[in-house]
């Protein structure tokens, strides 16, 4: 995040939880499939449009190898650039679908071995209740992306279900609330990366669920303030100086880390934890030119885990959007 008994110890329950959780996602995903294919081809589509969008983000985290000791917490600066690109369809007044296929990358100043690229496709679905600009709008997305680490350790597939509720409350304000559930799958079992420490070694097998809500501000020169609140039961990865017998007791899941350095004659170790983790943001979107957008913001997250282990990450962002 003698001891390897308490990690056995520990064990069974969890995964036994995992499946169970497992399941009812997968049951949700085949939901939310079934839901966003069946307004695509139940109504006659009434207008199509084409999208593309670029986004570049600079980023600056405090702990991004997710430390529980000092010595454990890693700074750096990181550049994310993404491409998204799909097709919108209008089924009738209120009713939406949206099909997308993106691809990113995430470069790392020091901490090259947390660099990664992502290929990604998803659809959503839209329907707005009633007429006007104070009409509720209900919103629901399926994402399904393949990760790929220089570190390896970190390979992974995920699967995110959204479900949103939003409604602009007067010119000014809106609000949106909604849940997000998440399958992951680590692509790294097998005993090449087991360790001496424990034979359960893919730290993304997990699947996690977050509850979130925001309310944004429109400013008379079209400029956005959002402040979001976000909670999350699931999992986190921490990367620590091996040995820790305190994140030892409480894993699920942990392998060697080559993505942070270690000194010479220690083992560097990534855990997978149980948590409840806490993100508060703030962000400020400014327009600057008719399909180019700019933004500034501030997130901080607060981690717990069980056995006294809590985290903390701040990360302030600047980040350029353009779409064709």
């Amino acid at each position: 995040m003698v001891c390897n008994v308490k990690t056995a110890l520990i064990r069974p329950e969890p995964k036994r939880h995992m499946q169970k959780t497992g399941m009812r996602t997968r049951s949700i995903l085949t939901t939310g499939i079934s839901l966003l294919l069946g307004a695509v081809f139940a109504t006659p589509v009434v207008h199509a449009d084409s999208f593309f969008e670029l986004s570049a983000g600079v980023h600056s985290d405090d702990n991004v190898s997710r430390g529980f000791l000092r010595s454990d917490r890693y700074a750096d600066v990181s550049l994310d650039v993404d491409i998204t690109a799909g097709r919108f369809y209008q089924l009738r007044p209120g009713r939406s679908v949206t099909v997308f296929g993106s691809l990113g990358a995430s470069r790392f100043d020091k901490l090259d071995g947390f660099n990664a690229q992502a290929l990604g496709l998803g659809a959503s679905y839209q329907q707005k209740f009633g007429l006007g600009a104070y009409a509720p709008s209900a919103f629901v997305s399926l994402n399904i992306l393949h990760h790929n680490s220089t570190g390896k350790t970190r390979d992974r597939d995920t699967a995110e279900l959204e479900f949103s509720y939003s409604k602009r409350l007067s010119p000014a304000w809106s609000a949106m609330a909604g849940f997000v559930f998440e399958k992951s799958d680590g692509r790294n079992d097998g005993s090449k990366y087991a360790s001496a420490y424990s034979t359960v070694n893919d730290i993304y097998d997990f699947t996690q669920r977050s509850a979130f809500a925001s309310l944004e501000y429109a400013f008379y020169n079209q400029s956005l303030l959002s402040l979001s609140y976000t909670i999350v039961d699931g999992n986190t990865v921490s990367s620590a100086l091996a040995p820790n017998p305190r994140l030892l007791a409480i894993s699920e899941a942990l392998t060697l880390d080559p993505a942070v350095p270690a000194p010479p004659g220690r083992n560097q170790v990534a855990y997978s934890l149980k948590t409840d983790a806490h993100l508060l943001a703030l962000d400020w979107s400014i327009p600057v030119g008719r399909d180019t957008g700019f933004s500034i913001g501030y997130a901080r997250q607060q981690i717990e885990a069980r056995n006294g282990v809590n985290y903390r990450n701040d990360r302030i962002s600047l980040k350029l959007l353009h779409a064709w």
